[in-house]
């Protein structure tokens, strides 16, 4: 039996962008993967409702690497679709094939082809093959963040070991240190046990934290 994978692979250094593979065995579906087109759609949420992602151009018929642009921590949700090219089977009417040159979408309707939309495609639900959803707690730049009041804070008690101890300044670099460690922890914790509307207040406010560089 077939199943349409997404795997998560690679964050950038400076987490800007987001890496997938296909996961699929492709031996095992009704056709190679060279008579699909792959297609994917992304949402980013921070609260209830999503926003759409922005994906890196790539080309449906033959990529199996996809990037997307993730300017913000939060939670990123992913799905594929697999859409099998025109003139590999008979077409019922509704049926929607992929071109085998220009990876455009098109639906059979009173015997003719007539171009539509991916959004539409997915909404009458005409994909071959459909992932399960791709959930991804996208942390990376707490974590730098957090990284980064790391060093200051040694920076800090080096300072005090070769100058003299500056206890208020050690202090407020270790208490900003716990709490943004405490946050990210809290965002883990949540996400690990399905408390998503918690997990949104808490990144809402280590973004904040991050944009303005106050922490409170």
């Amino acid at each position: 039996m077939f199943e349409l994978i997404l795997l998560a692979d690679s964050i950038t250094s400076d987490g800007g962008f987001f890496k997938m593979t296909d996961g699929s065995v492709w031996a095992n579906a009704d056709y190679a993967r060279n008579l699909f087109g792959v297609f994917l759609k992304g949402e980013y949420k921070i609260a209830e409702e999503p926003s759409a992602v922005t994906f890196n151009t790539y080309d449906p018929l033959t990529d199996v690497d996809w990037t997307v642009v993730t300017p913000d921590n939060g939670r990123y949700t992913f799905t594929a679709y697999a859409f099998v090219e025109i003139d590999t089977e008979v077409p019922a009417e509704g049926d929607v094939h992929v071109h085998a040159t220009t990876g455009v979408l098109y639906q059979w309707v009173s015997a003719a082809w007539v171009e539509i939309s991916l959004d539409d495609a997915i909404a009458a639900e005409k994909a071959y093959y459909t992932s399960a959803e791709l959930d991804i707690p996208f942390l990376a730049y707490a974590y730098t963040y957090k990284n980064t009041i790391n060093l200051e804070y040694i920076q800090q008690v080096k300072a005090d070991i070769q100058n003299g101890a500056s206890q208020n300044k050690l202090y407020y670099k270790r208490t900003d240190l716990d709490y943004v460690d405490a946050l990210i922890t809290g965002a883990e914790y949540n996400w690990a046990i399905g408390l998503f509307s918690n997990y949104y207040e808490v990144v809402s406010n280590l973004n904040s934290i991050i944009s303005t560089g106050k922490i409170s």
